[in-house]
């Protein structure tokens, strides 16, 4: 019973960035930076259940960190139902790090940013960038958005707090 309501609580990373804009996720045409520039953590290789977040209307379940290149991931939901593949590299800017995430299979190829952290607990924490100091901001180039987020760090409004989650690292089933 527990797998029948697992599979089906399950929303697909694909459907994630699919509903950003109404979940109030920035979304961008440039990531914060080129993906050849920052190596990979190899902490976040592996499987994730998540233990806590504030969802709004999506529930994500279970992660999977592939890793492709010494720059890159895939990234995955763990059920077989799951189709959908997002691109993941790491941009750090004034010592915190982000994910730049761009799902592959969809039709627009823009990317969406959560910081990310590794605590003592193996626990992974994303929390994902908002759109509310974005409404009057254009980005032209990555250089320009990573300079703006920077400028923003200590803003409260640049992450979205109903956006966050927290997941554990769990052995493979």
């Amino acid at each position: 019973m527990n797998k029948v309501l697992k599979f089906v609580s399950v929303l697909t990373i694909s459907l994630l960035l699919q509903s950003c804009i109404d979940l109030g996720i920035y979304m961008s045409d440039f990531p914060l930076n080129s993906s050849d520039t920052e190596p990979a953590d190899i902490k976040l290789i592996g499987h994730w259940e998540k233990v806590s977040g504030k969802d709004k209307s999506i529930e994500m379940k279970t992660l999977e960190f592939i890793l492709f290149n010494g720059n890159e991931y895939i990234m995955r939901t763990r059920e077989e139902s799951d189709k959908s593949l997002v691109r993941v590299f790491i941009t750090t800017i004034s010592g915190v790090s982000f994910l730049n995430l761009q799902e592959l299979s969809g039709t627009e190829q823009q990317y969406v940013f959560c910081k990310y952290s590794i605590n003592e607990e193996d626990e992974l924490i994303l929390t994902f960038v908002g759109d509310t100091l974005f409404d009057s901001y254009k980005s032209e180039t990555s250089k320009k958005l990573r300079k703006f987020i920077k400028k923003n760090l200590g803003n409260p409004e640049l992450f979205d707090k109903e956006m966050s989650f927290t997941f554990k690292k769990v052995n493979e089933l």
